[in-house]
């Protein structure tokens, strides 16, 4: 069975010719994450992280590296992931959320949303009415 040998991170930075700016910042650089994982039997694979900073997402990723390569994690399906970091944490809770979002105007938007869970945490603490009603509003200037 394959497992996960080894995850490294390269953070690489080009240059933009002339800034660009989004709704939160002005960005003077192309930014990426280049991320290597190997497995034990051989197999390198890559991928790539958007975000900043990139020094600390790359510290991120170090640490969650040594959860996974310490014992060489199982790499069967799609969700082993969450049940190998989180397994036993969750697995007694269902929760739904329903939201609902309008746009007023190209300027103003409404959401709302409703959430509520039922279940046990892995303390044995019933969580039966952990309701929450949230409403948010979005203005453009």
């Amino acid at each position: 069975m394959t497992r996960i040998a080894s995850v490294a991170t390269y953070p690489i930075s080009v240059p933009r010719p002339a800034p660009v700016w989004t709704a939160h910042e002005e960005i003077k650089a192309w930014s990426v994450i280049l991320t290597e994982i190997k497995t034990d039997d051989g197999l390198t694979g890559y991928g790539e992280i958007h975000g900043a900073p990139a020094a600390r997402i790359c510290d991120w990723v170090a640490r969650f590296s040594q959860i996974l390569a310490h014992n060489g994690f199982n790499i069967v399906g799609n969700g082993d992931m969450n049940e190998y970091l989180y397994g036993g944490l969750t697995t007694q809770i269902w929760r739904l959320s329903l939201g609902l979002g309008y746009r007023f105007s190209p300027n103003l938007v409404f959401k709302g949303e409703y959430t509520f869970e039922r279940g046990k945490e892995a303390s044995g603490d019933v969580r039966n009415h952990e309701d929450l009603f949230a409403v948010e509003a979005a203005f453009k200037f």
